[in-house]
């Protein structure tokens, strides 16, 4: 895109946006190419209820039509579903969750509005899908006559959601108990994705405001209390109905990138960060097939920035783990994503000028009916970064084939430029 198009004047300094390197006027806090945000403190974040009501009705139809690992949702805390993924199997490892999510903050942090709002959408689709598709549907019924104080009290709904955690490999739920309007939940072992550097809004926390949605049909609102990664023996959060907006405490890009060097750090040695002795390193892949969907639908930007996260991983991996040359940085995304259950990739094939890397079983794609998208525009980084810091060359990787676009396979075309 041409410094015309941008609107850029002869008399404004210009400069290069950190994120994509495409040209823009210094002092500008938003680049209009890739929508990264790159204000170091920004001052205060917030769930806009709104924005939340606007995303989960524009996406609510497309993921739980289209999305098997979402339609499993209804059986999986009651009944084991059949496997969407033969070999890799359904459960993909934290590290991917964390590495993404984490990745996207470090390079725009006004994204963590964005990031909770997701985490609602995930709460809400773990509880929603189910308890409208079960026999829970007339407890929820004569829940709402009751009100909130009712909530933990119901056996059956307290059981269906420690199993929904527990099935997911989300966290153990440790109690729930009420105090007039509003409920206070204690979880331990929380495959967390963002580190909550004493804030009083997390995603732990904004997700079981959408789980309470599902089960209500009111907006909730919380507040953490405890969190294990802070060094608690568990995390406390307590929520109630409201939209009250609840400011996020400031998180530099520093502490971002503090974060993905424990994720860098965690996957280059094969030891979890957060080691969890009854849930594993995983959870299901329709967590990180409903953060990456919305992720990669949002907006052209939100796609470009989804691309640059992946390039930051991949770089940063074969920096630490100082990988050199082509072959070397081939057979280690090989392993890599057979770890991470990111998906099986084969050989590389020569095509003219370009390599191309067939991957079985996508994290992403993996029983997504055909809705016309490529969705491993993540992955695709990885490979490109790694490509890039191994060789010293410059590389473009792109998706030519995925599972969500009708393709029997997913395919990545790698090229020099």
């Amino acid at each position: 895109m041409s410094d015309i198009n941008l609107g850029i004047q002869k008399n404004h300094t210009i400069m290069k946006c950190p994120t994509c390197e495409k040209v823009i006027v210094e002092g500008w806090n938003y680049c209009p190419i890739c929508g990264s945000q790159f204000i170091e403190n920004p001052t205060e974040y917030f769930v806009s209820e709104k924005n939340f009501l606007n995303l989960k009705g524009e996406h609510v139809k497309i993921i739980q039509n289209n999305f098997e690992s979402v339609k499993s949702i209804k059986i999986l805390p009651l009944f084991k579903p059949k496997r969407i993924r033969s070999r890799l199997g359904d459960n993909a490892h934290i590290n991917l969750f964390q590495s993404q999510s984490t990745s996207a903050l470090c390079l725009s942090p006004n994204l963590i509005e964005w990031v909770l709002q997701v985490a609602r959408m995930v709460g809400y689709y773990m509880v929603h899908t189910p308890a409208r598709s079960t026999g829970v549907k007339q407890t929820l019924e004569l829940m709402k006559k009751k009100g909130v104080e009712s909530l933990p009290t119901d056996k059956l709904i307290v059981k269906l959601t420690e199993r929904m955690w527990k099935s997911h490999g989300l966290g153990e739920l440790m109690s729930v108990k009420a105090v007039k309007d509003w409920v206070q939940m204690d979880i331990r072992d929380v495959g967390c994705s963002i580190k909550a550097y004493g804030s009083k809004y997390c995603t732990l926390t904004a997700a079981l405001c959408g789980q309470a949605e599902a089960l209500t049909d009111k907006v909730w609102s919380g507040r953490l209390l405890k969190c294990q990664h802070l060094g608690d023996d568990y995390c406390s959060v307590r929520i109630h109905p409201g939209s009250e907006n609840f400011v996020e405490s400031q998180v530099s890009v520093q502490e971002y990138q503090d974060l993905i060097k424990d994720i860098l750090n965690s996957i280059a040695s094969r030891k979890f960060h957060y080691p969890r002795e009854k849930l594993g390193e995983e959870f299901h892949i329709s967590m990180h097939q409903i953060f990456n969907y919305l992720m990669v639908s949002s907006s052209p930007g939100h796609t470009i920035l989804t691309k640059h996260s992946g390039v930051m991983i991949g770089k940063g991996l074969s920096e630490k783990i100082m990988i050199k040359g082509e072959n070397e940085a081939l057979t280690y995304l090989k392993e890599l994503f057979q770890y991470l259950r990111a998906g099986i990739l084969h050989d590389p094939v020569e095509k003219g000028d370009r390599l191309l890397l067939r991957m079985d079983e996508s994290v992403y794609a993996s029983g997504v009916n055909n809705i016309h998208m490529k969705l491993d525009v993540f992955l695709a980084g990885i490979i490109e970064g790694m490509l890039k810091q191994a060789t010293g060359e410059k590389w473009q990787v792109d998706e030519v084939k995925c599972l969500a676009n009708g393709d029997e396979w997913c395919e990545f075309s790698c090229r020099k430029k």
